[in-house]
């Protein structure tokens, strides 16, 4: 083989290997986002005694659709501020400015031991948003584990349509993980910050109680309880049973279906989780891709005896109806069902019964007796959230240790006019076990995969003059190596 001939082939290789590569790239990036989960199930432990050893029950307090809130003391002298519980964040945030709706706001100036970073961090939600500037200081949760440690906190100087008139809060405890927070992940959050100082294990669980019985002029009392660190037995009946974190930022699950009084919607499993969906005790209503809400409303409506109008369906407008008759008579159960940590094949079913997706709000209707109530079911644009009223029914446990979240029936509102009924059922072997979750990665490989081919495309068309130079060059140069055919 001569040197020229060589030389050529080994172009055309490299030619061939750049036209390859983004397939290459794209099988590469599948075998790296794949992989089994394993989790392993958190056993039932009774917490400590109410002795100064264990957790106090009852430290949530809030009203409906306002969030649940905890007290906490910050600073040096301490200063008290009630902040939200939310999983679906994970900044630590207080006021640190006047605002109309707040009596009381965190004065840093006043306290010895906080310390200015002089970094601005800021925090968008699904509804409003707030700027301010990182800092850190002491904290101890009043009700909660007897430790007070130094963590990181924003003083919020500005915000939109955050705080809530009436709400009773003045800050937001996020307590999602560090993936999520603002700057970026390295402002540890304040649950972080227990585990790591070795206050509290990685666990923490809630108990949310509706308190929809609040005379809406008086100051709210007992609305449910968090345990940090630990499961308590006294708050849930029945089988815990534990769906998998599938990624650390939200408490991200995966649902395989949903159904209105036992008959499935019938979607593609995907569609739930599109694009992902999230146990969030900082929204209040259970959000569902729009395609999910409507299959929704149609069975719902099939029930609706008194002609509601679209305006309470789409959230615009509450419903009013005498004491003595409720619209939780009238309409069915719904489920969700949730993959198991046992195994991806098998499922467990929340069942909700109206008095959730129904909520009963502190406002009160024209007629004397008459009780008011909202849609608590709320059209997204993608994603799914498993919000506050969803959760009121059952005691949800935030089992970080071993990455799932676990749910049992309550036990608040069993003697109340509430009395959700809420059960948990299964673990059931799932029908058709197919793949549930949503991964972007995939729909990021599948642009990838046009983008190369278009490319690929693209390049073969500039390169084609080329192969034909190089094809007619080769001619040339075997016709000037063959030697010449004398006659003799």
């Amino acid at each position: 083989m001569n040197p020229t001939s060589s030389k050529w082939i080994e172009d055309f290789m490299v030619i061939v290997f750049l036209l390859l590569f983004p397939f290459v790239l794209m099988v590469d990036i599948k075998k790296k986002t794949g992989g089994d989960r394993v989790s392993v199930s958190l056993m039932r432990t009774k917490r400590g005694l109410k002795d100064g050893k264990g957790v106090p029950t009852e430290n949530l307090k809030g009203r409906p659709g306002q969030g649940y809130y905890i007290a906490v003391e910050l600073g040096t002298p301490p200063q008290r501020i009630n902040v939200l519980v939310d999983t679906g964040s994970s900044n630590f945030a207080v006021a640190a400015k006047s605002h109309p709706y707040l009596p009381i706001y965190y004065h840093p100036e006043k306290s010895s031991t906080f310390v200015d970073m002089d970094r601005p961090v800021a925090v968008p939600y699904t509804q409003g948003n707030w700027q301010g500037e990182l800092g850190s200081d002491l904290i101890r949760f009043i009700d909660a584990p007897n430790a007070t440690i130094r963590v990181n906190i924003a003083t919020i100087e500005s915000s939109e349509n955050f705080f809530i008139n009436g709400s009773n809060w003045e800050g937001i405890l996020g307590l999602g993980y560090a993936h999520l927070s603002k700057p970026d992940s390295s402002v540890t959050p304040v649950f972080d910050q227990f585990v790591i100082e070795g206050v509290v294990d990685d666990t923490f669980s809630m108990q949310l109680c509706s308190s929809s019985e609040l005379d809406p002029s008086a100051e709210p009392t007992v609305a449910g309880t968090m345990v940090f660190g630990e499961v308590d037995d006294d708050l849930y009946k029945g089988d815990m049973l534990y769906t998998p974190i599938v990624k650390k930022w939200y408490y991200e699950v995966i649902i395989t279906d949903m159904a209105v009084n036992g008959i499935s919607l019938g979607l593609n499993c995907k569609k739930y989780n599109y694009d992902k969906t999230i146990v969030d005790s900082g929204t209040t209503n259970l959000r569902v891709p729009e395609e999910v809400f409507n299959l929704i409303l149609v069975q719902l409506k099939k029930y609706d005896k008194l002609g509601v109008p679209d305006e309470f369906w789409i959230g615009r407008q509450m419903m009013c109806w005498n004491y003595d008759k409720t619209p939780w008579e009238e309409f069915p159960d719904m489920s969700i069902s949730l993959m198991s940590s046992i195994s991806s094949a098998k499922e467990f079913t929340l069942k909700i019964p109206p008095q959730l997706y129904l909520r009963e709000t502190i406002e009160r209707g024209p007629l004397p007796g008459q009780h008011c109530y909202k849609f608590a079911i709320t059209k997204a644009e993608k994603g799914t959230v498993i919000g506050a009223v969803i959760m009121e029914g059952f005691y949800v446990v935030f089992d970080r240790e071993n990455v799932q979240v676990g749910f049992a029936a309550t036990t608040c509102g069993a003697e109340g006019r509430l009395n959700p009924r809420s059960e948990v059922l299964g673990p059931f072997n799932r029908a058709d076990p197919v793949d549930c979750e949503y991964i972007e990665t995939e729909q990021a490989d599948s642009a990838l995969l046009t983008v190369a081919y278009v490319m690929a495309g693209v390049c073969g068309l500039c390169l084609l003059p080329v192969f034909i130079l190089l094809g007619q060059a080769s001619c040339r140069r075997r016709e000037r190596d063959v030697p010449l055919q004398r006659d003799f």
